[in-house]
């Protein structure tokens, strides 16, 4: 008996915890009176219990989900329809059907009707003709896959939009009519990645074969090209379609034109002739002191320079020098310069010999992709064969998909740039030499190693070296070094270097410290004499060619031909005489 009372109460406790959930009750009431096309129609919503709606209104139109009291919707046409009504909750779900009449609207409504061609998918970039169909509709915005509309009141007009970001694009019309509800239609367009089709480079010159300092035009004949490279042959580039290029100097230049189409390129190479007027073939100076100096120049063909031989004699039984310069050619490029130093004293006897070969080779897009340059100087007046030095250095250069310069390596210095050219990091090397530097002030001598680079606004605005040295550089508005200061926390503080520049209005040095050379092995510590001592340099430039300097305020050159290029000056305080070939 106690057992069977226990069990009635245990009973009691639990179904009077448990609460029953209620089943929906879907309703909605429809509004009286008539009811007409393209005026808002709304329904209440009169359910019970629920959480969730449904609403499917049997015009075909998209069905919408609201907990709103009240629905409006707007049906385009007129006829019997079955509106639908789905109340849910946790305990399952209750429809509801009424069926209502909507009479014929007092005019046809807009339709939007478009087509796309392409109507689905291509790749980029994309170019889609859009015709617009609409029906009933005085005027129209368009939305090409953003936010912003385009709005026009033309119906058969075509329209044409170019795709070029891989992506798919919503091409919305909204077709509309004054008094009307809007209608609206949506399309999507996928835009896939670039299909590599084979391009064929060719192009055609016209003003060539002219003096230097002419301008050359160049017009894109090629097919299925997507990016251009033009290489002018003298060291310029353009990704322009159609480019024109001004030619400096004389010469037979190879002009390259690679073209890309993803992965795949073609390349055509043609020859511009640029001809000088005159060419510099001797430069004789005599001095009353070092004596006699005679240089002279030979050239190919096509204007470029294949040797220049100096030769210096000085009168006191001093040495005599001969320097001469060689020059290779491939495709119109240069590859290969050789250049020899040869001092002998009043005996003829050598007492140094300075060689260097500058190598010089290129990628398929005719970019330079690396530059060697290795000299060696034998200096012993009584082993001309013995006290020898060799010194290398190569450099190497990677390139952006727009050819603009990525990397430059240095003997294992690192230097980084953005695709837009601008200098993102300095990365030192401990096995590159040019990273050591000497500071030599008065009674003592020090070296440093270079070990960190900081960057400012696309300028190297310190450099840190061992033992807590550092140099800055300072730049004017123009981006131009003003100064450069060195300091070593170490040393007493009269041992700050100081360099600094100024320029004229044509952003030219027209002046200088004594000392300029960026190491610190060549700055004069503050405080001594020489840092006060100024030279003013300057130069001018005609037709791209050195044609004037002045130094400390004195003109070099001092009478001109009729072409404008020197003839005499007094340059190193000599009477030079310049001969020139001007068979043009």
């Amino acid at each position: 008996m106690v057992k069977a009372l226990i069990s009635l109460v245990f009973l009691t406790l639990v179904f009077s915890c448990h609460k029953e959930i209620e089943f929906p009750e879907a309703d909605f009431e429809v509004p009286t009176g008539t009811m007409k096309a393209g005026v808002p129609v709304t329904f209440k919503n009169t359910s019970r219990n629920a959480s969730a709606y449904e609403w499917d209104f049997g015009d075909s139109s998209t069905i919408v989900t609201s907990g709103d009291a009240e629905i409006t919707h707007n049906f385009k046409i007129g006829g019997n329809f079955n509106v639908r009504l789905i109340a849910k909750n946790g305990g399952g779900s209750n429809g509801i059907s009424k069926s209502i009449k909507v009479d014929a609207p007092d005019r046809p409504l807009p339709k939007a009707i478009f087509d796309l061609d392409p109507a689905l998918e291509c790749p980029a970039p994309c170019t889609v003709s859009i015709t617009n169909k609409s029906i009933n509709s005085t005027s129209y915005t368009w939305f090409f896959g953003d936010n912003t509309p385009f709005e026009t009141r033309q119906r058969d007009e075509k329209l044409s939009r170019t795709f070029s970001e891989p992506r798919s694009y919503a091409i919305t019309l909204v077709a509309k009519a004054s008094g009307l509800p809007n209608d609206t239609l949506i399309k999507t367009l996928k835009v896939t990645a670039p299909q590599s089709v084979q391009p064929t480079a060719e192009f055609d010159i016209s003003e060539e074969n002219c003096t230097y300092n002419c301008d050359v035009t160049f017009t894109n004949k090629s097919a299925s090209g997507v990016t251009y490279l033009w290489n002018f042959g003298d060291g310029s580039l353009s990704t322009d379609l159609s480019p024109k290029h001004t030619y400096k100097r004389a010469g037979a230049y190879n002009v390259i034109l690679v073209t890309r189409n993803g992965n795949l390129t073609s390349m055509k190479k043609k020859t511009v002739q640029i001809y000088a007027k005159c060419r510099l073939a001797k430069h004789t100076r005599q001095h009353p002191i070092t004596g006699k100096y005679e240089a002279l120049f030979t050239y190919d063909a096509n204007d470029f320079p294949l040797r220049s031989t100096e030769i210096e004699n000085e009168m006191s039984g001093a040495p005599v020098s001969r320097i001469v310069n060689d020059y290779t050619y491939a495709d119109g490029q240069l590859t290969r310069q050789n250049y020899s130093l040869a001092v002998r004293n009043n005996s003829q006897s050598v007492v140094e010999i300075s060689s260097g070969i500058f190598s010089y080779k290129y990628n398929s897009d005719g970019l330079l992709s690396s530059t060697e340059i290795l000299r060696t100087t034998v200096k012993d007046r009584n082993n001309p064969a013995g006290g020898s030095t060799i010194s290398k250095l190569a450099l190497q250069y990677e390139y952006h998909t727009n050819y603009n310069v990525s990397k430059v390596i240095v003997d294992g210095t690192v230097y980084n740039y953005s695709e837009t050219g601008l200098l993102l990091s300095v990365i030192p090397s401990s096995d590159n030499s040019g990273e050591v530097y000497t500071l030599k002030h008065q009674n003592f001598t020090k070296t440093y190693r270079v070990t960190k680079y900081i960057i400012a606004d696309n300028r190297i605005s310190e450099i840190e070296f061992t033992d807590n040295a550092k140099q800055k550089l300072e730049y004017d508005q123009e981006g131009q070094l003003i100064r450069k200061t060195f300091r070593d926390p170490a040393l007493p503080s009269e041992t700050s270097c100081v360099e600094e520049w100024k320029y004229d209005n044509q952003k030219n040095i027209n002046l200088l410290t004594r000392v300029h050379l960026g190491h610190p092995s060549y700055l004069a510590p503050e405080g001594v004499i020489l840092h006060n001592i100024t030279s003013y340099t300057k130069a001018i430039y005609r037709a791209g060619l050195l044609d004037e300097t002045q130094v400390n305020e004195t003109t070099a050159f001092s009478e001109y031909n009729t072409e404008g290029l020197p003839t005499r000056s007094n340059l190193f305080a000599g009477d030079n005489i310049y001969t020139y070939y001007c068979n043009r």
